[in-house]
């Protein structure tokens, strides 16, 4: 089945679900295709990240091949889950994303992704090892500092 993207993301339900999620918890929402493929605005210029954390990271020159790697891992994975939302790690250590599963007749047709996540339960170590893993990716520390200081951090039992 061929899903109009376009028309999905400018729904007005959907519209105010991204608004709400990046108002409360700072995050974005955003749709891929049955092939992982990007159906949101978030690689346009003027895209409005809700998500400090993640504007920083699709700024970099390669903040979209993290990315691409994170959806690539995330659909391997769906073949592993019966469930049809579940969070999974991204390329950054500590942070997550949520994956919910489009399914329309039985059959996957993409997805919305929820990002980014920290855990509550995330230790000063692992902050640590996430400050240390940016500046291996050339962010500043002051940048790394501020953008992880905003993430939300959501209860592991959410």
């Amino acid at each position: 089945m061929i899903i109009d993207w376009k028309t999905i993301k400018d729904l007005h339900v959907n519209n105010k679900m991204e608004q709400i999620i990046g108002k409360w918890f700072g995050q974005d929402l955003f749709y891929v295709d049955e092939q992982g493929r990007i159906q949101s605005n978030i690689n346009q210029k003027d895209y409005g990240f809700r998500s400090p954390f993640f504007k920083l990271q699709m700024a970099n020159q390669y903040g979209g091949e993290w990315l691409e790697q994170d959806i690539e891992k995330a659909f391997e994975e769906f073949q592993n889950h019966s469930e049809n939302v579940f969070e999974f790690k991204s390329f950054f250590p500590g942070i997550y994303g949520l994956i919910s599963k489009v399914v329309v007749d039985g059959d996957i047709v993409g997805a919305a992704i929820c990002f980014p996540i920290l855990k509550d339960s995330t230790t000063s170590e692992e902050i640590r090892n996430l400050e240390k893993h940016l500046k291996d990716c050339n962010f500043s520390e002051q940048d790394s500092s501020i953008i992880i200081s905003k993430i939300k951090k959501l209860d592991d039992n959410s």
